[in-house]
């Protein structure tokens, strides 16, 4: 009997050096991605899109835009946008500015909208949806001050008012969906410059708020962020003892798969230490399900430094909350510049130098940062460029502060621009903006500052 060859040949090999070992799998390695046949992941990353820009409205003179977002359903061809503008007209000593709310329509003339007396504007809340939005207020009344003034959510299009706390004052964090509000208890608000400057304690129990109910609950995780992308909230708190700012820390959370679960922790990072009263507060949003994006901060690890986890490198980076993988999407950017997101795609402005000068630049990049579409690239004379909202990925709110030193005396404007992928309206809406006091040239802190004399500049963020 003829034995097989394949069968002669195992008996070899078992007689040899006994039963064979199974070998381990192996991965077979992708094939290498031709970045240069991508497809563009949205037409704002594709070069041959059309994106329209208009202006919407122009601050004058003496006025800041503090604030700009979108309030209307995603994918409406005519939102509306609320204004939390900034006097500087007059600055009194001991006092915040005066700041107002303004409505700006689509068509027509803005409206300013009116709050309660003696009620003074710290900011302003949107919903995922910007179906939403609430103004956080403080009440000036004259028998109280800034460290025990009553804080409350006011509703402009309920006409109603909301305490933010009973037995302790409530920092409201965000909205996460059009009837629910995440807050942490308030510590302190400091006047600096003309600004109320807030410190949350992380340390202590998160409230929520539910707007239809009109009650406060403890809230187990405290997550505030969340995204029309995904059905989940994230959120982090930070650890910070002034006596210790080497060991600053900030760690990242999301929502489990089922509310009644506790958050699930992604990611520690060190903490930036401003050493200022205006607290570093990273922002953090969703970009698409499963992926959020927020500022990582790395401090200087070159020798000690005098003051610990201030200097250092700030960084747009995107976070895998299933593979808990950071991803850099840019580099070198300030510690307090905005950005928001939508479609998918970040939207960001920077300074990069353009011959012997700097310039800001608005730019799109896709969640894992190897797509980026420069946007707008604006003139010399911006002072500073912010992205302030989004609305479905479609329409985008820029801020530039331009510098006019034509005439003199130095004014500063804020333009508010619009750039999207839709038809916009055309003109500017005008403001109609009356002074809440009588113009009065306020002493800028630096008698050599240009503004000496006249109303204070702006602070870029640091």
């Amino acid at each position: 009997m003829r034995i097989p060859a394949i069968v002669a040949l195992m008996l070899c090999s078992l007689a040899v050096g006994g039963c064979p070992q199974e070998e381990p799998a192996r991965e077979t390695a992708p094939p290498p991605v031709d970045l240069t046949r991508q497809e563009p992941a949205s037409p704002w990353l594709n070069p041959s899109a059309q994106v329209i820009s208009a202006t919407r409205a122009t601050c004058p003179d003496g006025y800041d835009i503090r604030q700009a977002l979108y309030h209307g359903q995603a994918g409406s061809a005519q939102p509306e946008i609320i204004l939390r503008l900034r006097d500087y007209n007059s600055r009194q000593h001991g006092k915040a500015d005066e700041q107002l709310l303004i409505s700006v329509p689509h068509s027509g003339s803005a409206q300013r909208i009116e709050l309660p007396a003696a009620a003074a504007v710290l900011g302003l809340l949107a919903s995922p949806s910007r179906q939403a939005w609430l103004a956080l207020l403080l009440d000036q009344a004259e028998e109280t001050d800034y460290t025990q003034a009553p804080l409350s959510l006011y509703h402009a299009a309920g006409n109603a008012s909301y305490p933010c706390g009973s037995d302790a004052r409530l920092w409201p964090l965000g909205l996460t969906d059009d009837d629910t509000v995440i807050a942490r208890p308030l510590k302190a608000l400091q006047l600096d410059n003309g600004l109320l400057a807030e410190s949350v304690d992380w340390s202590s129990d998160a409230q929520r708020l539910v707007l239809s109910s009109v009650s406060w609950k403890e809230d187990l995780n405290g997550l505030f962020s969340a995204g029309d992308a995904t059905t989940r909230t994230a959120g982090y708190t930070i650890s910070y003892e002034p006596v210790l700012p080497a060991d600053a820390s900030v760690s990242y959370f999301v929502s489990g798969l089922s509310p009644q679960l506790p958050a699930i922790e992604l990611l520690t990072c060190a903490y930036h230490v401003s050493y200022t009263v205006f607290a570093w507060t990273p922002p953090l949003a969703w970009v698409e399900q499963d992926v959020l994006a927020t500022v990582q901060f790395l401090p200087d690890s070159q020798g000690t430094s005098q003051r610990p986890n201030h200097n250092g490198l700030f960084r747009l980076v995107t976070l895998n909350t299933k593979r808990r993988q950071l991803t850099l999407v840019e580099d070198h950017l300030p510690a307090g510049l905005p950005f928001v997101t939508g479609g998918g795609v970040l939207f960001y402005t920077l300074q990069r130098p353009h011959g012997d000068e700097v310039r800001w630049e608005l730019w799109a990049a896709s969640s894992d940062g190897l797509q980026k579409q420069c946007l707008w690239n604006p003139d010399d004379n911006t002072l500073y460029l912010s992205v302030e909202d989004q609305l479905g990925g479609r329409r985008v709110l820029v801020n530039r502060q331009v510098l006019d030193l034509s005439g003199g005396q130095p004014a500063l404007t804020n333009e508010l621009r619009e750039f999207s992928l839709d038809p916009l309206p055309t003109g500017q809406t005008p403001l109609g903006i009356e002074p809440l006091r009588p113009v009065q040239p306020a002493a800028s802190d630096d008698p050599l500052s240009p503004f000496a004399g006249g109303p204070p500049p702006i602070a870029i963020p640091d």
